[in-house]
């Protein structure tokens, strides 16, 4: 891959979240609290509904065709950070894009990485949501 890539962005992928898929992601995190599982306690809490746990949307990468990663045979996710300017719920729908911000080519053994840098892009109604930050490596025998 090169830097010809950069800024290229997916199509818009809509992505509503289930309370049930909320609580599964809670459990396989191991998440304790209430809020996750249960509507009734994040109203007391209060949320307007059943708040998406903030490292969930790593998850929704799962349902977006990324184009210029389809050609590799597998990539390690080496580093994540989240960035909210309002609560994700469950039971709305969000429209999320992919973009590739920054491509570093590195050799090192006579193996090639390179490390793909992202945002997913997370609205709602045409407003911002929150932006997750996500790298990805390959490594290729030179």
């Amino acid at each position: 891959m090169d830097a010809s890539f950069i800024g290229s962005t997916t199509e818009v992928h809509l992505i509503c979240i289930s309370p049930q898929e909320i609580k599964e992601y809670a459990e396989a995190i191991f998440l304790q609290n209430p809020i996750y599982v249960d509507r009734s306690k994040a109203v007391e809490a209060g949320f307007e509904d059943i708040p998406v746990p903030p490292t969930m949307p790593i998850v929704f990468w799962q349902s977006i065709h990324i184009p210029w990663i389809s050609d590799f045979d597998g990539f390690v996710h080496t580093n994540q950070s989240f960035q909210y300017d309002q609560c994700l719920f469950a039971n709305k729908t969000y429209e999320c894009v992919v973009e590739l911000t920054n491509v570093v080519e590195k050799i090192r053994h006579n193996k090639s990485m390179t490390f793909m840098e992202h945002k997913l892009l997370i609205y709602h109604q045409g407003e911002l949501c929150g932006t997750a930050f996500t790298t990805f490596m390959t490594v290729e025998e030179e």
